[in-house]
C-alpha cells in the first residue's frame, strides 16, 4: 500500500530524478542511515519486531493498521507500508538491516485513530520518547503493544520572520530525498494557516518547508530534537503560530561531474542524521544553491551521475567534513 494513497499530498509539481539518480539516492540512504523498513534491496528480511494493535479506550484489537520500523536516525517516513495489523490485532514488521528502530503508527487517513510514535506505555508525537528496540541480524523481537488514541489537529499560521505571507507546506516528517515530497505534507493556505488532522492527541514537533525559506522545525529551529512541541487536539484547537527564518544560502559547486547528467545534492544534519535539504543541479550547471536553517552543523552528500561523493571526503556521513552553518551566513564550497 502506497502511503501516499492514504493521505493529503500537496498537489505541486514534483521534480523527477533520473535511474541513476534514484539508484544513487537509494545508495546514499543506505550509507547514511540505515533502512527505514520492510525488506532490502535483495528482499530478504533480516529481522523482526512483533506486536499487538488494539483501541486504547475499549481494548478491542484493531486490524488494517499501518507499522512502520524507523530507524532512530531517520526523520523521514518510507512510501510504502510494509505491514499491518490482522486478526487478534497482530502485526510483524520486516527490518532489513541490523540496528535500532522506533515503531511509528500510520492509520488511513480516513480513520478515527490518529498516528503515534510507540512508547513504553502508549502512544507519543515525538520519536525521542518512543520505545527503542535493537536488532542483530535474525533477531525477533515484541515491541510494547500499541495503544490507539483518537485522531487529533495541529493547527496554525506561519510567517516569514519579516511578517510577509510564506507558501510550502507543513509536515510531520521530513521529505524524500529525491522528490522533495513526503506522503501525508499538507499545503499552507494563502494566508500561511495550516491543519494536520491525523496525528495522536499529543504534542509534536511540526516541519515546514516554503517559498523562499529554509526547512525548519517549530520553534522554528534547525533540528527536531529542538523543536517546539505543537499540540494536537480532539474539539477545540490550540492553534501555534511562528515566524520562519530564510536561512543561509549554501551555494556548491560540482566541477568535475558531466553535465547534463543526474546530480543531486544532499544536506543532512551532522550529529542526528536528518534530512535538512535537498537540491538538483540543472543540466547546464556546475552549481547549485540551496537555503538552509543556521545553527547547526551539515554534511553534504552529491549523488552524481550514478556515484556517491561527500563533502571533504570520505566514503560516508562518519567520515564527510562537517560545516557549521550560521543563521544568515552566506557560504560558497566545491566538492
Amino acid at each position: 500500500m502506497i502511503l501516499s494513497g492514504t493521505g493529503t499530498t500537496n498537489s505541486g509539481t514534483r521534480r523527477r530524478a533520473g535511474f541513476a539518480a534514484l539508484l544513487a539516492c537509494v545508495t546514499a540512504v543506505a550509507v547514511a542511515m540505515p533502512s527505514a523498513a520492510a525488506a532490502g534491496g535483495d528482499g530478504t528480511t533480516t529481522a523482526t519486531i512483533t506486536t499487538q494493535v488494539f483501541d486504547r479506550a475499549t481494548g478491542a484489537p484493531v486490524g488494517k493498521v499501518c507499522v512502520l520500523a524507523i530507524s532512530v536516525y531517520t526523520t523521514g517516513v518510507p512510501q510504502v507500508c510494509p505491514a499491518r495489523s490482522g486478526g487478534g490485532g497482530r502485526v510483524t514488521v520486516p527490518v532489513s538491516e541490523p540496528g535500532s528502530y522506533n515503531l511509528f503508527v500510520l492509520p488511513n487517513v480516513d480513520s478515527p485513530y490518529g498516528a503515534q510514535w510507540v512508547g513504553p506505555t502508549g502512544g507519543t508525537g515525538t520519536q525521542l520518547d518512543a520505545r527503542r528496540i535493537t536488532l542483530a541480524v535474525g533477531e525477533s523481537k515484541r515491541a510494547p503493544k500499541v495503544l490507539l488514541d483518537p485522531r487529533a489537529t495541529i493547527s496554525g499560521q506561519v510567517t516569514a520572520e519579516t511578517g510577509a505571507i510564506v507558501g510550502g507546506v507543513a509536515d510531520l516528517f521530513t521529505p524524500s530525498a529525491i522528490t522533495g515530497h513526503s506522503p501525508r505534507q499538507v499545503p499552507l493556505d494563502g494566508d500561511g494557516s495550516f491543519s494536520i488532522d491525523w496525528a495522536g492527541p499529543y504534542g509534536w514537533p511540526v516541519v515546514f518547508r516554503g517559498d523562499n525559506i529554509a526547512q525548519q522545525w517549530s520553534g522554528p529551529v534547525a533540528t527536531r530534537r529542538r523543536a517546539d512541541l505543537a499540540p494536537a487536539t480532539v474539539g477545540d484547537p490550540e492553534p501555534v503560530s511562528y515566524h520562519l527564518r530564510t536561512g543561509a544560502q549554501i551555494t556548491v559547486t560540482v566541477p568535475d561531474v558531466p553535465l547534463r547528467t543526474d546530480r543531486r545534492l544532499v544536506f543532512f544534519h551532522s550529529s542526528s542524521r536528518g534530512l535538512a535539504g535537498a537540491v538538483s543541479i540543472d543540466s547546464d550547471a556546475t552549481t547549485a544553491t540551496q537555503l538552509i536553517s543556521g545553527g547547526q552543523h551539515i554534511k553534504i552528500q552529491c549523488l552524481c551521475d550514478g556515484t556517491v561523493r561527500w563533502y571533504g571526503g570520505g566514503t560516508s556521513i562518519e567520515k564527510a567534513r562537517s560545516v557549521n552553518v550560521s543563521h544568515r551566513g552566506v557560504l560558497h564550497l566545491t566538492m
